[in-house]
Formats: C-alpha cells, structure tokens, sequence
C-alpha cells in the first residue's frame, strides 16, 4: 500500500517536532527521566494500525533524512522520535535500547525500533550483539 503524499507531510511534521522535542528533553531533564515519560505515552494510547513492512520503511528514511538535515545523527534520539510520532498515530511499534562491547572493549549503545518483528536497522545482523535493556512494546 503507498503512503499519500498528504500522510507522509504530516508524518513529516510530526516527526520534526518530535525529534526536536527529544532533543531538548534529554538535554534539559535526562535520560531517566526521558525514559520515564517514553513509557507512561507508550502505554496511554491504543496501538490498532499496522503499516506494512515498506510503508513504514519509507516514512523511517524520510526521518532520518530530516534527522541529517538539522545534523541530528544520535539513534536514540531518532528512534525515540520515530517511536514516539507512530505512538502518536496509532501505530504499532516495538522499540529498543541495547548495549554491548565493541572489538576495542569499549562500551557501545544503540537504539532501534521494529515492526511486526522486522528490524528497521542499517545493521540489523549486528542487532544480536547487543544485550537489551529497554524494550517498549506496543
């Protein structure tokens, strides 16, 4: 099914204020308290639409190519954004934070988000070397 060009402007738009809204949120109050407000919204709405596997590919690059333009390239930050704005909508969304030990010992976080269990990641097949520790279902 294609998104209308209607759909995507206003995906578009909510998407921008959310990820200016998480920005500044993680900024001023912090991660916990960040955490805390994502699982209350999570919670509070009814998830009954369901996007298809390229549908919500398609609206996931527009994010992230809003993201690029105002050089936004934290994935928490755009997936917090992307889960909130489909929780906004009605969508159902899983949503993650994981982290493991890179190859240098350091220590490394990534967060993602997936639908209908299908991994919306670049990497998707280095997903499983992360040990979740949020998960958010919707």
């Amino acid at each position: 099914m294609k998104i209308s060009k209607a759909r995507k402007l206003i995906f578009c738009i909510q998407f921008l204020i959310n990820l200016l809204f998480v920005k500044i949120f993680i900024v001023i109050k912090g991660f916990n308290l960040f955490l805390k407000m994502l699982e209350k919204s999570s919670s509070s709405r009814k998830k009954n639409n369901v996007l298809n596997t390229n549908s919500a590919n398609e609206l996931i690059k527009l994010a992230k190519r809003i993201s690029s333009v105002f050089q936004i390239d934290s994935c928490l930050i755009i997936v917090s954004a992307i889960y909130i704005t489909f929780n906004n909508s009605g969508i159902k969304s899983d949503y993650f934070i994981g982290v493991r030990l890179n190859s240098e010992k350091s220590f490394e976080s990534h967060a993602w988000i997936s639908i209908n269990n299908y991994i919306f990641d670049e990497d998707a097949r280095n997903i499983n070397s992360f040990k979740i520790i949020k998960a958010l279902n919707t």
